[in-house]
């Protein structure tokens, strides 16, 4: 199966674009996640008006991430589960400034 890359790009504060070359994503409608070789995990507050903030980022150890699920686990608790040349798990939870939706 081939893998499907993609980006998207969003503001970083005033004038500061960012672009994300990603192998993996995943989103509820609150929040997004993804995973690239930069071997991060990204965790995107998506904002009224679809503006992505980018929240938070963890270090995974998995050698050529390919791949990125995740699972609700409550209201703003989630899974994160990275694959590549390995496997990796995280737990998230939404800071409580952000637990009351967009």
């Amino acid at each position: 199966m081939p893998m499907i890359k993609s980006s998207f790009a969003c503001k970083d504060g005033p004038g500061r674009d960012v672009s994300v070359s990603s192998a993996g994503i995943w989103t509820d409608g609150r929040w997004v996640f993804s995973t690239g070789l930069d071997q991060r995990i990204r965790c995107w507050h998506l904002e009224q008006q679809g503006k992505l903030i980018e929240h938070e980022h963890m270090v995974v150890s998995v050698p050529e991430p390919e791949a990125l699920d995740a699972s609700a686990r409550g209201r703003n608790r989630y899974q994160i589960a990275v694959a590549g040349r390995g496997m990796q798990m995280f737990d998230f939870v939404a800071p409580d400034d952000m637990k009351g939706g967009n």
